[in-house]
């Protein structure tokens, strides 16, 4: 069986693969039934985060590219049924091959049970999804005339669709001998599912403004977003497949308990406003950066986003492998006198310096107190006490306010021509509440770099230098310099 997924080339897919192939790797699953397919804007062409993902994910799936061709693009999830006809074109044999067609923001509990009895039987096999996709939810949401306008456009007579009704799902699919026409067509009618189903809200709600006079946002009797899941069920029976629903394809949501974890195979951690707190892992967050390096603290540990957030937290792991070693250098970021301000400030430069360096230890040192006042030792905080300074180790020290771009951290630490020097900030960009609040996110400089024309650049009489001591010139007081390139993103009070 060959375990496949579509989706366009987005940041939010792209983190949703990362650890959804890091459960089936774990699982067991073998590289070669593991197909992903990206779609990508012809104009733009591949971006360079899915060529890293691809790169990096090499040996655990096989990941292939294909242009976005759609003559219509209204509705964002017809992308799929697209580079899914190419890719069946490009692989004739997936003809005859069991396919479990999935989302991205799905992972496993266990291995589904029942495997090859459900491989190895001419049925397709659904998820339930009958309480959102049933005849009901048209019929009662919009009338029988919006039922019978969604059949036309896919050719299927409603009685089929109505005889039908008992075994409605979607989500996940173990599909059986489609081929490339198939997705061809799915992807016209998804198209004109989607406009049809526009047209039945609009005409919905001007039937109904002068009762309840509501904004049109708010009245959506029939789920356009559903198009495609009606689109692919429908022409299932309409090449007269039979489909059934199956309990090994049960599924929980991101707000299950963790018996469901338990108790399903399959989890899809897709949400919805009513899921909104703070307890609950929200996918949505992450439509424009990877959330590996965000905080989790406030996730609940008894509901289904604790697995996912566990792989997220594995994904930095692994990524923590990866830094860049400097065990030999203690930072200090000095400040004046300490408050609530100073020591968010501290944490979040901790976090922004873990990320991508292995530092000794970053100390927080008073200058008004002339004493350290916290002490954080991968990522996290120790007491001064258990503390020892090393005679071998160099000091970098910059004040807590200043976010310096990593290259010039690691071009100061690896340059012995720094030692014992104090270099002063040829540029200082004072950093908004957008953006700060961003980097909070992403804890990436390259947020600023990007965007350094819409930053204010100023003169900062105050300590603005970094230096680089040794302990061999620690008697010594360090020479000033000037480092021509060197740059800071000073963050004021009020961002934080």
């Amino acid at each position: 069986m060959i375990y496949l997924s579509a989706q366009p080339d987005e940041k939010y897919f792209l983190w949703q693969l990362e650890i959804q192939l890091l459960n089936f790797n774990r699982l067991g699953i073998s590289c070669d039934h593991i197909h992903v397919i990206i779609g990508y804007d012809q104009d733009k062409g591949i971006s360079n985060d899915a060529l890293l993902f691809k790169e990096n994910e090499k040996g655990n799936a096989l990941i292939f590219f294909y242009p976005d061709t759609r003559k219509s693009k209204k509705y964002l999830s017809s992308i799929r049924p697209n580079i899914l006809k190419q890719h069946w074109q490009e692989f004739t044999y997936l003809n005859k091959e069991c396919v479990f067609y999935h989302d991205s923001d799905i992972i496993f509990s266990r291995k589904i049970d029942n495997l090859d009895y459900l491989i190895h039987s001419s049925v397709c096999y659904v998820s339930d999804t009958r309480d959102y996709t049933g005849v009901h939810t048209i019929i009662e949401n919009a009338g029988m005339e919006a039922l019978e306008e969604m059949a036309d456009v896919v050719g299927i007579d409603v009685e089929m669709v109505i005889r039908n009704d008992r075994e409605v799902g979607g989500a996940q699919y173990m599909l059986k001998s489609v081929d490339a026409g198939f997705w061809e067509k799915l992807e016209s009618d998804s198209e004109k599912l989607y406009t049809v189903i526009q047209k039945i809200n609009h005409e919905k709600w001007e039937s109904e403004y002068e009762i309840h006079k509501v904004s049109r946002q708010k009245v959506k009797p029939i789920d356009p977003w559903l198009s495609d899941m009606w689109g692919l069920l429908w022409n299932l029976w309409l090449k007269d497949k039979k489909v059934e629903v199956r309990e090994e394809l049960h599924f929980s949501w991101i707000n299950s308990t963790l018996d469901d974890w338990k108790k399903n195979a399959i989890l899809h951690y897709t949400g919805s406003p009513e899921n909104n707190t703070a307890e609950i892992f929200q996918k949505g967050k992450y439509l424009t950066y990877f959330p590996w390096y965000d905080d989790f603290s406030a996730i609940s540990k008894e509901n289904c986003s604790l697995p996912v957030v566990d792989l997220i937290l594995d994904k930095r792991k692994e990524l923590n492998k990866k830094r860049i070693d400097f065990s030999s250098v203690e930072v200090l970021l000095f400040c004046e006198a300490t408050n609530d301000y100073i020591f968010k400030l501290y944490t979040v430069q901790t976090r922004y310096l873990s990320k991508f360096f292995k530092f000794d230890a970053i100390l927080l040192f008073s200058t008004f107190d002339n004493k350290i006042i916290k002490i954080t030792k991968e990522g996290i905080e120790v007491p001064i006490e258990e503390y020892t300074h090393s005679s071998e180790k160099l000091r970098l020290e910059f004040p807590v306010q200043y976010i310096f771009k990593k290259k010039d951290l690691f071009s100061l630490v690896n340059d012995s021509q720094f030692y014992n020097e104090r270099l002063a900030c040829e540029e200082i960009y004072t950093v908004d509440l957008i953006f700060m609040e961003q980097f909070l996110k992403v804890l990436d400089d390259d947020l600023f770099n990007i965007n350094i024309n819409k930053f204010y650049r100023f003169e900062d009489e105050r300590e603005n230098h970094i230096s680089l001591i040794h302990n061999s010139f620690v008697h010594n007081e360090p020479k000033n310099s000037f480092y021509s390139e060197l740059q800071a993103y000073y963050i004021p009070t009020e961002t934080l």
